[in-house]
C-alpha cells in the first residue's frame, strides 16, 4: 500500500461512555432548534394563509365586475343597469363573505346595496371619511385592489374592490380575518401535530442512530483489524514512542518473528541498528509536518532486519491515528528485493541502450506531446550545435531557426496524430549558430510515437542520419536530368510545330482538293447550264411565235368554214379525222405545258448558276435564302419518296435576313453537305425501322428537315434541324475532325464537316455546332457575321 493519508482508529469500549454523553448534547440542542424551526414555520404558514384569502378576494371581485359590466352594456339607463345587475347577482358566495355595489350620490356621498334583492335590502349609506368610503373612491377613480381595514363593528377584514366605468361605481367583497384563519385552523392544527411527531420521532431516531453507530463504530473497528490482518503486506501499529502496539501475520512472517517476541518492542529492534538514526529522523519529521521524508508524501525505502540477522530492503509508509489515550501510526511494509532486482536490470538495459546511442553518428532524441526534448546523444547535441544540457527541456522553436522549426513541429504533429511511423526528409539549420555550422544540413529522419505500457502516445522516438552529400549529389543529379528534361521538351515542342504544320498541309490540300472539285463541279454545272440555256431561250423565245402563227392558222380554218360550209366531202373527212375542234382545244395546253417546262428548265438553269457562282466575286453580299433553296433544288430528286422511306418534307422558317456578306459558293458548298448528311441520317434511321412502324400507323413519325433563319444582333443564324437517329456525345465531340466518318467505306470520306467547319470558323469568322440527342435527331448551328469589311 503506497500513499496512505487517510486516519484510522483503533479504539477500545472504555471511550464509548464519552460519546454517549455527546450524543445527549446533541440530541437535546437538535430538539430545541426543530421546536423553534416549527414555531417560525408556523407563522409563515398564517401569513400564507392571509395571502392566499387575500388572492382569493381579488379574483372574485373581479369577475362580479366584469358580470356586472356586462349587464351595464346592454341597458338603457345607468338606474336600470343597477335594478338589472342587482336582480341577475345572485351568485353563491362563501360562508361570511359579503358583497355589495356601490356608487356617489350627486351630492358626493358614497351609498351601497348589498347582495340580495331591493325587497330584502335597502340603500346604505357609507359613513363618510371611513376607511370603506376611501375604498369606494379608488374604485370608482379606477383601481383595483384589496386592503386590510376594520370594519363598523371594529372587527379585522380584508375588502377587495374593482370598478365598473360603464355605470361609474364599484363592486366590493369583504371577508373577515378571523373567518379565513377559521376556515384554515383545521391545516395549522394538523401541520402543528404532525410537527410535533416528526420532531419526537427525529429526537428517537437520532438517539438510535447514535447508538447503532457507536456499536457500528466497534463492528468496523474489528472488521478494520481483521481487514489489517488479512492484508497481503507488512501491517505494524506503534505509538507515538515507537513501541510496537500491534502487528499482522504478514508482517511476523516478512521478520520471522512471533507476536508475543514483538508485542511492546521499540521498532527499531526490525532495523540493523546503522538505520535507528534515520528512523527516528524518520518518525519525528513526521510527528511535527505529518509528511514524510522526500518531495511528496510518498512511502519511504528503508533497510529491514530479519530475526536471523539477514537484511533486505524494504518500503515503508504510516499513517496517523490520534486517540484519547494517546497517538497511535499504522506502518505499512513491503519487501521490494524483486522491484530492487527489476530496477537493477532496468538500469543495466539503460546503459547498454545508451552506450549504442553514444555510439552511433546518428542523432538519437526524445520528445515529450510538447515538443520538449527529454534525451538526446551527442551526435544530435552537436547537429544542434549545443551541449546536451542546454538542450534538455527546450522545444524545436529555442534551438532552430524559425521556419525550420516550424517545419519540423508540423511533421511531430501529423505524426503523432496518425500514429504511424514515417521517414522523412527535413533541414537543421540552429539557432544563433556561427556562420559555418549555420548552413542548412539534411537529414533522413524516421520518427516513430513514444507510448506508455497502456497504449497511450506520451511522446515521439527520431532517429535523424545527415544525408547532405547525398542530396548534393541529388541535386548535382536532377539538375542535369532537368536540363536534359528541358532539351526534350524544345525537342518536343519542334517536333509539335512540325505536326501541327503538316496538319495545316494536310488541311491545306484537303481545302485544294476540294475546292479544285467543287471548281471543277462549278464549271461543269455552269457549262451544263449554259449548253442548256441556249436551246431552251431558243425554245423558249420561238414558243410565243409558235403560239402566234397556229393561233393565226386556226382562225383563217375557222373563217373558211364559215365562208364555205362543209361543200366538199374530201374536206368534211379530213376534218373527221383529224378531230379539228379538239385539236383547236387541245393545242392550246400543249403549248401552255411547252412553256411551263421551258420555264421549269430555266429555274433549274438559274439554280445550277446560283450554287456554282462562279460569274461573281469571290466575296459579295448575297441572299443566304437564295443558295439555301437552290441548293435544296438540286437535291429535289433526294427528297422523294422511295421503297424504304416516305417523302422527306421541308419545313423552311425563314426570317428576314439582310444581305450578307460572305463567301457565296463556299457557304452553299456547306448548305449542301449539311442538307446531304441530314438526307443520310433519315434514310438509315427508316431504313433500321423498315417493317416496324407502318407509315400508317399513330406512332410513325415523318421524316423531316426544317430550316430556320434569324438575325442574332450582328449576325446571321441558320439552322438546320432533323428527326434522325441523332449521335452519342463521343461522335460529337470527332464530329468535325478530318477524315471522321461514321459512314460505310466507299460513301463517306470524312473531309465534308471538317470543310464546312473550316469555311464557317476560319473563311467567315463564324460559329459551327452540333446538338444531337440519340434517337431524337441532330441540329447543326451556323452562325456568321452580317459584315466582313466589305462596307
Amino acid at each position: 500500500m503506497r500513499g496512505v493519508s487517510q486516519n484510522q482508529e483503533i479504539g477500545d469500549d472504555a471511550d464509548r461512555p464519552h460519546n454517549r454523553q455527546k450524543l445527549l448534547y446533541w440530541t437535546v440542542g437538535f430538539t430545541a432548534i426543530a421546536i423553534a424551526v416549527a414555531g417560525i414555520g408556523i407563522y409563515l404558514l398564517d401569513r400564507m394563509v392571509l395571502s392566499q384569502g387575500r388572492s382569493h378576494l381579488e379574483q372574485t371581485v373581479q369577475i362580479q365586475a366584469q358580470l356586472i359590466q356586462g349587464i351595464a352594456t346592454l341597458t338603457a339607463t345607468p338606474q336600470t343597469a343597477w335594478e338589472s345587475a342587482q336582480e341577475a347577482y345572485q351568485l353563491p358566495q362563501p360562508s361570511g363573505m359579503r358583497v355589495a355595489i356601490a356608487w356617489v350620490e350627486t351630492d358626493g356621498s358614497p351609498v351601497m346595496w348589498q347582495q340580495g334583492t331591493a325587497r330584502d335590502r335597502p340603500w346604505i349609506p357609507v359613513i363618510p371619511d371611513s376607511e370603506l368610503a376611501h375604498l369606494i373612491q379608488r374604485a370608482i377613480v379606477g383601481e383595483t385592489d384589496s386592503q386590510l381595514i376594520a370594519d363598523e363593528q371594529g372587527i379585522a377584514a380584508i375588502v377587495a374592490y374593482a370598478p365598473i366605468p360603464e355605470l361609474k361605481g364599484a363592486v366590493l367583497t369583504q371577508l373577515e380575518v378571523g373567518q379565513i384563519r377559521s376556515s384554515y385552523l383545521p391545516g395549522l392544527a394538523i401541520a402543528s401535530g404532525i410537527a410535533s411527531l416528526m420532531i419526537c420521532a427525529t429526537g428517537i431516531l437520532f438517539v438510535y442512530q447514535g447508538n447503532r453507530l457507536l456499536t457500528l463504530e466497534k463492528r468496523n473497528s474489528q472488521q478494520y483489524q481483521a481487514m489489517l490482518e488479512a492484508a497481503p503486506e507488512g501491517t505494524i501499529a506503534i505509538t507515538d514512542g515507537g513501541k510496537i502496539h500491534w502487528i499482522n501475520t504478514a508482517a511476523l512472517e516478512l521478520f520471522g518473528y512471533s507476536k508475543s517476541e514483538l508485542q511492546g518492542q521499540n521498532l527499531k529492534l526490525l532495523m540493523p541498528w546503522l538505520m535507528h538514526q534515520e528512523i527516528n529522523a524518520y518518525l519525528t519529521l513526521f510527528l511535527n509536518t505529518r509528511q514524510m521524508p522526500g518531495e511528496s508524501n510518498a512511502a519511504y525505502e528503508l533497510v529491514g532486519q530479519r530475526k536471523n540477522g539477514t537484511t533486505f530492503p524494504i518500503e515503508l509508509a504510516i499513517a496517523h491515528v490520534r486517540l484519547p489515550q494517546g497517538q497511535l501510526y499504522t506502518l505499512f511494509v513491503r519487501d521490494i528485493t524483486e522491484r530492487k532486482r527489476a530496477q537493477e536490470k532496468l538500469q543495466e538495459s539503460y546503459n547498454l541502450l545508451q552506450a549504442i546511442s553514444e555510439g552511433t553518428t546518428d542523432s538519437i532524441f526524445v520528445k515529450d506531446l510538447q515538443g520538449r526534448y527529454l534525451s538526446i546523444n551527442s551526435a544530435g547535441a552537436k547537429a544542434m550545435g549545443k551541449p546536451i544540457d542546454e538542450i534538455l527541456g527546450k522545444n524545436d522553436t529555442e534551438l532552430l531557426s524559425p521556419e525550420t522549426a516550424r517545419q519540423r513541429m508540423k511533421n511531430d504533429h501529423r505524426i503523432l496524430l496518425e500514429g504511424e511511423t514515417q521517414l522523412l526528409e527535413e533541414e537543421i539549420v540552429p539557432l544563433n549558430a556561427s556562420s559555418t555550422s549555420s548552413q542548412p544540413r539534411t537529414y533522413l529522419t524516421s520518427k516513430t510515437v513514444y507510448r506508455s505500457a497502456q497504449g497511450y502516445a506520451i511522446g515521439l522516438i527520431g532517429v535523424a542520419r545527415d544525408i547532405s552529400g547525398r542530396v548534393e549529389a541529388e541535386t548535382a543529379l536532377r539538375d542535369t536530368v532537368e536540363r536534359l528534361h528541358r532539351t526534350s521538351g524544345e525537342l518536343q515542342e519542334k517536333n509539335q510545330q512540325l505536326e501541327a504544320t503538316l496538319t495545316q498541309l494536310q488541311r491545306t490540300q484537303t481545302q485544294l482538293i476540294q475546292s479544285e472539285k467543287m471548281s471543277s463541279l462549278g464549271q461543269m454545272v455552269a457549262g451544263i447550264a449554259h449548253e442548256i440555256n441556249n436551246p431552251v431561250n431558243f425554245i423558249s423565245g420561238n414558243l410565243g411565235y409558235v403560239r402566234d402563227y397556229l393561233e393565226n392558222l386556226l382562225d383563217l380554218v375557222e373563217l373558211y368554214r364559215q365562208q364555205y360550209g362543209e361543200t366538199d366531202p374530201i374536206i368534211a373527212d379530213k376534218l373527221e379525222d383529224i378531230e379539228l375542234d379538239f385539236l383547236q382545244e387541245d393545242l392550246q395546253k400543249i403549248l401552255g405545258s411547252m412553256k411551263v417546262g421551258t420555264d421549269r428548265i430555266r429555274g433549274i438553269v438559274r439554280s445550277l448558276r446560283t450554287f456554282s457562282r462562279l460569274d461573281e466575286a469571290e466575296m459579295k453580299q448575297v441572299n443566304i435564302h437564295e443558295g439555301i433553296e437552290s441548293a435544296l433544288l438540286i437535291l429535289q430528286g433526294r427528297l422523294k419518296a422511295t421503297v424504304e422511306r416516305p417523302e422527306i418534307q421541308i419545313i423552311p422558317e425563314f426570317g428576314i435576313l439582310p444581305a450578307v456578306e460572305c463567301y457565296a459558293g463556299q457557304l452553299n458548298q456547306v448548305f449542301m453537305n449539311l442538307l446531304n448528311n441530314a438526307i443520310d441520317a433519315l434514310e438509315e434511321k427508316y431504313r433500321k425501322n423498315l417493317g416496324e412502324t407502318p407509315p400508317n400507323s399513330p406512332d410513325f413519325d415523318s421524316p423531316t428537315i426544317r430550316i430556320l433563319t434569324a438575325v442574332t444582333g450582328d449576325r446571321v443564324t441558320i439552322r438546320i434541324i432533323d428527326n434522325g437517329p441523332g449521335m452519342t456525345p463521343e461522335i460529337q465531340a470527332r464530329l468535325f475532325d478530318p477524315f471522321f466518318t461514321t459512314k460505310p467505306v466507299g460513301k463517306g470520306t470524312g473531309l465534308g464537316l471538317s470543310v464546312c467547319y473550316q469555311i464557317i470558323v476560319e473563311k467567315h469568322k463564324g460559329h459551327l455546332s452540333c446538338h444531337a440527342t440519340p434517337d431524337l435527331g441532330s441540329e447543326f448551328s451556323i452562325e456568321i457575321p452580317i459584315f466582313q469589311g466589305l462596307t
